[in-house]
């Protein structure tokens, strides 16, 4: 249902007017670099209605008792703490379409499900990414071809949209450093090994 009114409310006002693109699952507990995510996210405002995309997280609740909604005061996104305090503890929220910020990409991190981007203001972000456009890395297939294009773009403008069709074709270097990135654990790439591997085998 809330997925329903969320699309709606996107089709209406048009994709790229919608800020949040991708929904995203996060496990605090993963890595360091998610715990650092989950402690900036405050307490949400219960004094006021629930927006559309709060709306869309609490139709995805486990337990309507232990369920905290959450706000990333960076982002100004939702998020929503699920299994509190468990083994099967989340926090669900969304990415975004395209970085508010004109700081440049620092470095990237991958560990889980999670492409995450550090500006060198040391703030965290979700790489942008569609609904359906999933980034990923370690195999050879579109999803690690999608984070290098994304990866690419971003190094040049940090307010780079997410990936779209069409998009350019990534440099070598960058897709084969992302392509043997092992899926397994938490791996991190400054700037520099970032920019070293997009002029390699240019």
């Amino acid at each position: 249902m809330g997925k329903v009114r969320t699309q709606a409310c996107k089709r209406a006002l048009g994709e790229a007017d919608w800020h949040t693109g991708a929904a995203v699952s996060v496990r605090p507990a993963s890595c360091a670099t998610a715990r650092q995510w989950a402690e900036r996210l405050v307490p949400a405002d219960r004094d006021q209605a629930p927006t559309v995309l709060e709306h869309e997280l609490l139709d995805n609740v486990r337990d309507a008792e232990t369920d905290v909604l959450l706000h990333d005061p960076v982002t100004g996104v939702p998020a929503l703490r699920r299994s509190p305090g468990t083994e099967g503890e989340d926090i669900f929220t969304f990415a975004l379409q395209r970085l508010p910020t004109t700081l440049l990409l620092a470095a990237l991190t991958v560990s889980g499900d999670t492409c995450w981007i550090r500006t060198e203001d040391g703030e965290l972000w979700f790489a942008p990414e569609h609904e359906g456009w999933g980034a990923s890395w370690g195999y050879s297939g579109t999803g690690c071809h999608k984070l290098a294009q994304l990866l690419d773009m971003l190094l040049q403008d940090i307010a780079a949209p997410a990936v779209d069709p069409g998009a350019p074709e990534p440099p070598r270097g960058l897709f084969e450093l992302l392509r043997t990135t092992p899926q397994d654990g938490s791996t991190t790439y400054t700037r520099a090994q970032l920019l070293a591997a997009r002029v390699a085998d240019a």
